[in-house]
């Protein structure tokens, strides 16, 4: 489908629904859909998300996946107050590319429209570029702890999603859409552009992946494959990625997964693929039997060993070495910064 006709098709879905949503004040374009031309294709294996801003005392209870007219929707949503001042905005990795451009596309309080008007006119300003590019790293240092006391599922999500986050710095600094699942391909583009996949090596480095065979991904995608058919019918509500684990995220990370592979990219998977087993493994720990918790940690086991961080121990270290390369991965913000011409100071 063509980004245009899902942004069609997102605009209907808000005049139909969102506006008759209690407490709902707008919506905008979230994510990568901010990036593509009216002309590109929207990939078969990409939600179109949403952000639904909310008044004071409203919220919805969890993300929610669903198909509309041929597109998969995914909707998030924020109350107003945290979108306040506009400075927070545009300083923050993950929200400033939804106000960059005509992303707005129902706005009943009025300041999401002038909000998108501030963000855009000082986006590619270089210490506002910094400013998101320390978003990431505050958000590293912070946002992801690792505790020795940990069950593995956790420790690998510490360490697989603070390693994900060091993507985010590079393509922030190249003015490029901080993307989700697709993020490590994301970066071998931009780095290619400017001859440095250099540091693409780097940072698949956190994640052990450098010197992985295209068949040890496929295998490892299989099994997958295998622990969303057990997590599944198990997960509730409670999870706050339970939109993820249906049969719709199913066909997304192993459809896509399989579609990167198939493009050269079997080491850029493995975040994705490290995310999703985590999080199926959670979700069989908590609710599955023990015939299936036995197989889900022994799938996991396989693919931590392909890694060579197979024990607890080790994807603590992992971890460490993230936080180690922190100082590395600003300096080569810096340097794309330096050589991009769109950034103004």
């Amino acid at each position: 489908m063509l980004a245009k006709e899902a942004r069609r098709a997102a605009r209907q879905w808000t005049d139909s629904a969102a506006r008759h949503i209690p407490g709902c004040v707008g919506v905008v374009l979230h994510g990568s859909i901010n990036w593509l031309e009216d002309g590109d294709v929207l990939a078969s294996t990409s939600d179109l998300d949403l952000l639904l801003v909310m008044e004071d005392g409203f919220e919805l209870s969890q993300r929610r996946k669903f198909l509309y007219q041929g597109v998969m929707l995914e909707l998030t949503h924020m109350p107003l107050r945290d979108l306040q001042p506009p400075e927070h905005v545009l300083g923050t990795h993950y929200l400033a590319g939804s106000f960059y451009g005509e992303t707005v596309l129902w706005d009943a309080s009025g300041y999401l429209t002038e909000l998108q008007n501030y963000v855009t006119a000082h986006y590619a300003q270089r210490r506002w570029v910094e400013r998101r590019c320390r978003s990431v790293q505050e958000k590293i240092r912070g946002g992801f702890p690792a505790d020795p006391s940990w069950p593995l599922h956790r420790k690998v999500t510490a360490w697989i999603f603070a390693a994900g986050l060091c993507s985010h710095v590079i393509l922030v600094a190249g003015l490029a859409n901080p993307t989700v699942r697709m993020r490590l391909a994301a970066t071998q583009r931009l780095l290619a552009d400017l001859d440095r996949l250099d540091i693409q090596e780097e940072l698949l480095g956190l994640f052990h992946s450098r010197e992985l065979h295209k068949e040890q991904i496929q295998a490892r995608t299989d099994h997958l494959g295998q622990l969303f058919d057990m997590a599944i019918p198990l997960v509730h509500e409670k999870y706050p990625f339970a939109a993820d684990i249906t049969p719709s995220g199913r066909e997304i990370a192993i459809s896509g997964n399989l579609q990167m592979i198939h493009q050269g990219l079997h080491r850029e998977t493995v975040f994705w693929l490290g995310a999703s087993f985590a999080r199926c493994l959670q979700v069989i720990t908590e609710q599955g039997s023990e015939a299936e918790q036995q197989q889900a940690e022994a799938l996991m086991q396989t693919f931590l060993d392909d890694l060579g961080v197979g024990t607890p121990d080790r994807v603590l270290q992992a971890h460490g070495r993230v936080l180690q390369q922190l100082p590395r991965i600003w300096d080569f913000g810096q340097w794309i910064m330096d050589q991009h011409p769109k950034i103004w100071r």
